[in-house]
C-alpha cells in the first residue's frame, strides 16, 4: 500500500514539473539586445534582431518601443505571470513615454530607468497571434550601460 502511494504521488511530482518545464520551454529570453545609440528592430515570431527593412514586428530606442505596420502593442496593468489573456482592445502603434506612463519608472535622482515589474507590453501581431513582454532590466548585463534591453516574452491567447 505505501508503495503504491508513493508511486502515484512521484508519478503527480513529475507531472506538474512536466508541465511546468513545457511551460517554461515557451518562454524567450533575450538578453542585452542594444538599443543604446540607434533603434533596434526584433522580430517577436523568429526571436531575432533585423534591420529596418526586413520582417520586424517591434523596435527599440532607448526607452521608446514602437509596433511595425500592421502590429500594435499596449501595456497593461499585470504582471507577466498574471497576464494569461491578451486584451482585445487598446492597442497603438506605440507605447507611451515617460516614467511611470509606460513600462519604465524614471528616479530623477539616480537619472535610473527601472522596469516596473506590475506592467507587462503585450502585442497584436498581423498574423492574429498575441506576445506578452516583460522588460527585466535597462542596463547593459543588469549595471553598465542603459539601452541595453533584457526582456523575456512568450506568446498568449
Amino acid at each position: 500500500m505505501k508503495k503504491s502511494k508513493l508511486a502515484f504521488c512521484l508519478a503527480i511530482l513529475l507531472a506538474v514539473v512536466n508541465i511546468f518545464c513545457v511551460r517554461a520551454a515557451d518562454i524567450q529570453y533575450i538578453k542585452n539586445l542594444n538599443a543604446s545609440a540607434t533603434t533596434v528592430y526584433f522580430n517577436l515570431e523568429n526571436g531575432t534582431e533585423t534591420t529596418g527593412d526586413r520582417l520586424w514586428t517591434i523596435s527599440f530606442n532607448r526607452t521608446s518601443i514602437e509596433a511595425n505596420t500592421g502590429t500594435s502593442i499596449q501595456v497593461v496593468d499585470q504582471s507577466f505571470e498574471q497576464l494569461i489573456a491578451a486584451p482585445k482592445a487598446g492597442y497603438e502603434a506605440a507605447l507611451e513615454k515617460g516614467s511611470g506612463k509606460s513600462w519604465y519608472e524614471y528616479d530623477m535622482l539616480s537619472h535610473s530607468i527601472t522596469p516596473l515589474t506590475q506592467k507587462t507590453i503585450v502585442v497584436k501581431l498581423p498574423s492574429g497571434k498575441y506576445a506578452k513582454i516583460e522588460i527585466q532590466n535597462y542596463y547593459k548585463d543588469g549595471k553598465g550601460d542603459s539601452g541595453y534591453y533584457t526582456f523575456r516574452y512568450e506568446f498568449i491567447k
